[in-house]
């Protein structure tokens, strides 16, 4: 499409992402855009998931289309919207099966909490999210005949049993998610949230039973919806999926947790409607919130430093094995889970391309 166009799209990509989740954020612009803000940076790859074109179709955009269909879901009826559900999904499901597959979790539990919480509207609101769970699930389908699956089939290592591929999905998202819980900016990220959500969820009230209906909903799409992503890694390659692929496992993640703190708020202002009282709250998760942005802002600050000198180290490496082309040492790329042990064949094509030779053979770095 042209270097022009990858100079616009990240900006593209975030404002759309921003406008079409402001619904689901309260109409609130700024809670959008905070939302979005705290993705990126928690994002384990953003240069391969946000920045790079090809990697943003794949993982990014696909959000874009699942925001707009929850903002219909939440916005009155309307006599198309059903059609719209189904279309909006299909889209969405046919970027990546790694999204494909979270989505189907995410919007199994969507029908499930819509038919026990028994909201306003349940029959209307069924049938649209239901005609969108037709929808991921068709693309499935289409995904499943593509002619280049058997391509690609070749070019990784295929798991040697179903049990193999559980057993590892389970594991290694067990791993994942403690050790999302181990990081600092995705902590401050989930109080900054927490206390976002403060300032619009002054009015809903949500009694007991409904509350822990909806935390078991939510903690159960934080497991099973970063379970489907890791499982379609092991699925396809044997292994777990590349850092771009995990940005959604981090969108699903923290948008599990805005619910979870919504129905918390809901809870105290069920049982609390002193103002006193919520007052207090208030102040105490406004110092928090303070307290969260300002470490935050001096984490990402620090690691954008990091990465920038990782990248330029890595165009300097770079520069200096030109001189040995058509063959070049195994340089380490930026981001901690692909490699070119993995990648070879990929990168030797394209660095190929780049330079012009037939052919490019990476060696081991001695």
């Amino acid at each position: 499409m042209g270097p022009w166009i990858v100079r616009i799209l990240p900006l593209v990509l975030f404002s759309l992402l921003v406008l079409t989740s402001r619904v689901i954020f309260f109409k609130s612009i700024i809670f959008s855009v905070v939302f979005i803000l705290l993705v990126l940076i928690n994002a384990p790859n953003i240069i391969q998931s946000f920045y790079w074109q090809t990697g943003s179709l794949n993982y990014t955009i696909p959000f874009v289309f699942l925001n707009a269909f929850l903002s219909l879901l939440i916005l009155r009826e309307n006599k198309r919207r059903f059609l719209l559900g189904f279309i909006l999904l299909f889209i969405a499901s046919g970027f990546s099966e790694a999204f494909a597959l979270s989505l189907l979790v995410f919007i199994f539990l969507v029908i499930s909490s819509l038919y026990i919480l028994k909201l306003d509207g349940l029959k209307s609101r069924l049938k649209f999210v239901i005609s969108g769970f037709l929808g991921v699930l068709v693309s499935l389908f289409l995904m499943s005949l593509s002619p280049g699956n058997d391509a690609r089939s070749l070019t990784v290592t295929k798991p040697e049993s179903l049990v193999f591929v559980i057993k590892s999905s389970v594991l290694a998202t067990k791993w994942y998610l403690l050790r999302m819980a181990s990081l600092k900016p995705f902590l401050y990220s989930l109080l900054i949230i927490f206390a976002s959500t403060l300032f619009f969820a002054k009015k809903i009230k949500i009694d007991p039973k409904k509350t822990v209906l909806i935390l078991v909903f939510a903690l159960a799409n934080i497991v099973f919806s970063t379970m489907a992503v890791i499982f379609s890694g092991y699925y396809s390659m044997s292994i777990i999926p590349p850092e771009r692929t995990l940005f959604i496992v981090f969108y699903f993640v923290l948008f599990s947790f805005y619910i979870i703190s919504l129905s918390l708020f809901g809870l105290f202002n069920y049982y609390f409607s002193s103002d006193f009282i919520k007052k207090k709250m208030f102040v105490l998760i406004l110092f928090l919130n303070f307290f969260a942005i300002f470490f935050l802002t001096r984490s990402v600050f620090s690691h954008w430093l990091s990465v920038r000198s990782e990248i330029a180290n890595y165009a300097v490496s770079w520069d200096r094995e030109v001189k040995n082309l058509p063959e070049i040492k195994n340089i380490k790329p930026v981001g901690g889970l692909d490699s070119f042990t993995d990648n070879k064949g990929w990168v030797s094509s394209c660095v190929a391309a780049y330079y012009g030779f037939e052919k490019l053979k990476i060696v081991d770095a001695k």
